[in-house]
């Protein structure tokens, strides 16, 4: 390693710790000019902790709540069904509470399901992925098995 970068980096990290020791308001007035560094006398030499720097957290993910009893009972008519047109029909038409199933919703159907559905998907499409996963794909390992 070249001697000239061991040095920068030494002083990197004494200038940075001394700058995290540093108040807001001082830190302002250091970047803004206002205030000027100086060097002081004979460099006193000194064990300085390293300073972990904070980072941002990571946005959390949006986490699909519990599935509740209402979407058990969906998923177990939704497995009921014979066709995958009626079962498109039937996630299209329910209405518990009185509103519409919304994205949420299908996706707290998914999780009751076993499925792990892409949040980017748009409700037509989570509703095609349900169907198929419920009601297509136990009807094509029906026709294979009697094959």
């Amino acid at each position: 390693m070249n001697v000239d970068l061991v040095i920068t980096v030494k002083l990197l990290h004494r200038v940075f710790g001394f700058l995290a020791g540093q108040s807001a308001a001082q830190l302002r007035d250091i970047a803004d000019g206002r205030t000027g560094l100086a060097l002081a006398g004979e460099a006193v030499p000194e064990k300085v902790p390293p300073q972990s720097v904070p980072r941002p957290a990571p946005s959390p993910r949006p986490v699909v709540p519990a599935v509740d009893a209402d979407y058990t009972a969906i998923v177990e008519r939704l497995r009921s069904f014979d066709s995958v047109q009626e079962g498109a029909a039937y996630l299209g038409d329910i209405r518990p509470g009185g509103k519409r199933v919304t994205k949420v919703g299908l996706l707290k159907i998914g999780a009751e399901m076993g499925l792990v559905l892409r949040e980017k998907d748009t409700v037509d499409q989570l509703r095609q992925r349900l169907v198929n996963h419920a009601i297509g794909a136990r009807k094509k390992y029906a026709g294979l098995q009697k094959w």
